[in-house]
């Protein structure tokens, strides 16, 4: 693309000097010279055909211009890339090994609420409460040598991988502390001269909803919402933990309960 487009002005400065030539230089010299008229008719000839050769640059330019924004080509330009990231459905920061944030996307921004992120710690712009345990801020709390947030950038940065690692994230937000169940995800990222780390965190806040407990009807079995609904297991667990299909069989007690003598030996009940 950059070389097409050198070309391109080195063509047109070549007919610019052709045409002021032939419009200012030859007239001024003796024309009956051989050598004076057969330049005047090259110049001439390079201003005739000036018009092709515009047309031609121009063809060759578009042709360019469509081989380059191909999706592959696309995807290695910093707009494109940028709002990809920007699209990425969980909150994702790209921070040094002190945790300095050197970009941040939406969900992140919308995480930590301060539009002063870029060369601050990832504790301090994230108001967490290791780091406002110490003046010096992040990194200098006393739990901070136990953040598993940082610790995974360290894993990552001694070339160690880390992948949805769980842990509870806690920090200060509108004045109130707030506990976020995360999944770490971090890889390296080479920059320039910088060694930085790529860091996802996923909110898996519905899913350790599920997992807490369970207000349940000691008859039918039910299992009691946070707006007070009662619903089958089957049906509160396929809202809360989507991924999770049920299949349905009969246990030894129910199997002899329902069918009698008629019932098939099975599995001994050892519930009994």
């Amino acid at each position: 693309m950059k070389e097409g487009l050198r070309t391109f002005l080195r063509l047109l400065a070549v007919i610019a000097a052709a045409e002021f030539a032939v419009m200012f230089v030859v007239p001024a010299l003796d024309t009956g010279s051989i050598v004076v008229n057969g330049l005047f008719d090259a110049l001439l000839l390079s201003l005739l055909v000036s018009p092709v050769l515009y047309l031609l640059v121009a063809r060759r330019m578009d042709s360019v211009r469509e081989e380059y924004e191909t999706p592959e080509n696309l995807g290695r330009t910093g707009a494109l890339v940028e709002k990809a990231l920007e699209a990425v459905p969980s909150v994702l920061f790209v921070v040094d090994e002190d945790m300095r944030v050197f970009y941040c996307n939406r969900l992140a921004r919308e995480l930590i609420a301060d539009a002063n992120v870029l060369a601050r710690k990832l504790g301090d712009v994230a108001r967490c409460v290791n780091s406002t345990a110490s003046p010096d801020g992040c990194g200098r709390g006393p739990r901070c040598r136990d953040c598993v947030v940082r610790n995974s950038v360290k894993e990552v940065c001694s070339g160690r991988r880390v992948f949805r690692k769980q842990t509870v994230f806690e920090h200060y937000k509108g004045g109130k502390k707030t506990s976020i169940p995360l999944l770490i995800t971090a890889a390296p990222l080479s920059f320039r001269d910088s060694k930085l780390v790529l860091l996802i965190l996923e909110d898996i806040a519905d899913l350790t909803e599920a997992r807490a407990l369970l207000p349940i009807c000691a008859g039918c079995k039910s299992v009691r919402d946070e707006d007070d609904y009662w619903h089958s297991v089957e049906s509160y667990i396929g809202t809360h933990l989507a991924d999770i299909k049920f299949s349905h069989g009969l246990c030894p007690k129910c199997m002899k309960r329902l069918y009698g003598d008629l019932a098939e030996p099975g599995v001994p009940d050892k519930n009994k």
